[in-house]
Order: C-alpha cells, then structure tokens, then sequence
C-alpha cells in the first residue's frame, strides 16, 4: 500500500502502489469485442426453444452445428449461444 487516509466519516481508503495496481485490458492495449450475453440453448440434453427464438435462430441451426462435432442434444450438458457473435460453446456429457 501506498497511502492510507483516514476519512472524516472514520473510514480508512487505501491506495496501492503502483506497482501493485491491476493489470487491465487497457493497460496492455488490446481489443476485445464484445460477444454479448451467453444464453443457454442446451441445458441437461434439452433443447432450449424460447431461447432459441430469443436468438432469432431455429432447432435447424443447432442441429447442425451439433452433427458437425457428431453430437446429438442428448450427448450435450450444457450450450450457450453468445448474442451478437452467434458462437456456440458446447459442453459434452462424460
């Protein structure tokens, strides 16, 4: 720590040293886009329609990005789908 300050309302601030301050994505001057929320499409083998709707895609359009990995909906754990970037993240049975 850097500095301790006792406040007037008798709590204490702490400012690190800068050596200690976190490490963000601006400071390592990078670009991440923004994927959006993950909503789920698959939980426990079942498809999630609703969600699907949400997404603005169909049964259709998960079925046959699961026959790519050769997985049917039952092999599935869990899937989500992110919102803007549409990418599938699928957690197989064991």
């Amino acid at each position: 720590m850097d500095y301790a300050i006792l406040e007037p309302i008798g709590e204490v601030s702490i400012i690190p040293k800068v050596e200690n301050t976190p490490v963000t994505i601006a400071h390592l001057d990078l670009r991440i886009d923004d994927e959006g929320l993950p909503i789920s499409v698959i939980v426990d083998g079942k498809l999630q329609h609703h969600n699907l709707l949400l997404l603005g895609v169909d049964s259709d359009w998960i079925n046959v990005r699961l026959r790519r990995e050769h997985l049917h909906h039952k092999d599935v754990l869990f899937a989500y789908v992110t919102e803007k970037t549409k990418n599938l993240v699928i957690n197989k049975r064991k």
